[in-house]
């Protein structure tokens, strides 16, 4: 899915697990109005090896009411769960979206068998750049057995506050470029691989006003 631009107050594209998926390229995007780069919230049949390359998500004019909240987005819950792996988001921006990094196992509170799992998810050059949103940032894992694992690497949240940051039952690598966060909750591991002095993803040109 390449070069697309999408303004649908929903989704902006969904990639639904219910039977299995693998080998996805989704690259050079634009989002207006919606709730984001999602994966679920069926992910029962597994989900691999997708990547997200050169996303840009404008929530400041959306062509819509009701604007923009996510940016990407993993979501599941225990009733269609499932392994979410090898996952890797590059030189992404947003602006103006409640939750700029959204990735939770409990999207509903469904019960069930069915426990979402991810695993080896990179986040790479992702700049959320100023506005007048309060951004949030939420990466958690189900619970000990179910860890969510995580490379950030040269991720910037403007304006972020260590209130809005909910990591937990998380295993995360920072690096090698800089987290400009600091990382908040019951967080199970932090390895810190940073190297150098990070520049935050330039986003200059990024949104195409709809």
């Amino acid at each position: 899915m390449v070069c697309n631009t999408i303004s649908d107050g929903d989704d902006q594209i969904a990639i639904k697990g219910g039977t299995s998926v693998e080998n996805v390229m989704i690259a050079h995007n634009h989002f207006g109005s919606g709730d984001g780069m999602s994966i679920g919230s069926e992910t029962n049949g597994g989900v691999s090896n997708v990547s997200v390359h050169d996303l840009s998500i404008d929530g400041l004019n959306t062509g819509m009411s009701g604007g923009s909240s996510n940016g990407i987005r993993i979501k599941s819950d225990a009733s269609v769960g499932g392994p979410v792996k090898n996952v890797t988001y590059k030189d992404v921006c947003v602006c103006t979206l409640t939750n700029p990094i959204l990735v939770t196992p409990r999207y509903s509170s469904a019960i069930g068998t069915s426990i979402p799992d991810y695993t080896d998810i990179t986040i790479q050059d992702f700049h959320s750049v100023s506005s007048s949103a309060t951004p949030n940032v939420t990466t958690d894992g189900y619970d000990m057995s179910h860890i969510t694992s995580l490379t950030l690497d040269n991720v910037v949240i403007d304006g972020i506050q260590s209130a809005n940051v909910s990591v937990n039952s998380a295993r995360v690598t920072l690096g090698p470029g800089g987290l400009h966060f600091t990382l908040s909750g019951a967080v199970v591991t932090v390895t810190n691989d940073t190297s150098g002095t990070s520049v935050p993803n330039a986003c200059a040109g990024k949104f195409v006003r709809l």
